[in-house]
């Protein structure tokens, strides 16, 4: 009896959660995302508040800014305990502060009466909007199962919070998402960071916010030569907002 033809054996499929599991990002492509999230803020706010939101590329391209940062940070913080989220949480509130009033003189530069963006200038900025996705990620911990006080206290923190900082309910979402997408590395948490994507999009009219992680994978390949310079993007947010005030005013 004659053997038939030898069968070809399929190769091996790689289920995503292993793509996911292996995913690692250098510090110094960390350190040049945050850079390249930074000039599309700048860019995002001079056309904004010195242009008129004159140029629709502009605005497109400052869509990436929060999205970039976002994800950079809840890669960062998936690793660390809960002493470095409680760290990161204070940083976030104070430099919110600062920056806090050159928000709102830029959405409301005059005392004449007449609100430039009445319905969002007194909105906290985006370090807020971050500090409540921190705290978030510190009231509903890392691990299930979740107890009924830890869902009700984040379920509380995110329907408050969101009413009163940048990007609101979709800002926070996309940071927790992402954040939990990277602590977890399961479809699952993708899901959930896909529909945040989309959630995202409809506030900010845009599909922007979708390059975002093709850009992070793109970044996994080699390494970075930028060093980390801790601290440094914190004080850059008041910092570039008092800059274009000033030059708002000139």
């Amino acid at each position: 009896m004659h053997a038939g033809p030898p069968s070809k054996r399929l190769p091996m499929t790689i289920p995503l959660e292993q793509h996911l599991a292996r995913f690692t990002l250098d510090g110094g492509r960390r350190e040049e995302l945050k850079w390249l999230a930074a000039i599309l803020m700048v860019v995002d706010h001079v056309n904004g508040y010195l242009l008129g939101s004159a140029y629709l590329v502009m605005y497109e391209l400052g869509r990436l800014a929060y999205p970039l940062f976002a994800m950079i940070l809840a890669y960062n913080l998936a690793s660390a305990g809960a002493a470095t989220l409680r760290r990161v949480l204070r940083k976030l509130l104070l430099f919110g502060v600062i920056a806090q009033p050159f928000t709102m003189l830029l959405r409301y530069p005059t005392l004449s009466g007449e609100f430039t963006q009445a319905a969002v200038w007194w909105q906290g900025n985006i370090l807020f909007t971050f500090a409540i996705g921190v705290a978030f990620a510190l009231v509903i911990g890392r691990h299930r199962p979740f107890t009924p006080l830890q869902l009700g206290g984040s379920v509380l923190l995110a329907v408050a919070g969101g009413a009163l900082v940048d990007f609101r309910w979709a800002g926070i979402g996309y940071f927790v998402s992402a954040y939990y997408l990277f602590v977890e590395r399961r479809t699952n948490a993708l899901i959930a960071f896909i529909l945040a994507n989309i959630a995202l999009a409809f506030e900010n009219l845009s599909l922007a916010s979708f390059l975002a992680l093709p850009i992070l994978i793109a970044a996994t390949s080699g390494k970075g030569a930028l060093q980390r310079r801790p601290g440094l993007f914190y004080a850059f947010y008041p910092l570039h907002l008092a800059v274009i005030w000033l030059a708002n005013l000139a």
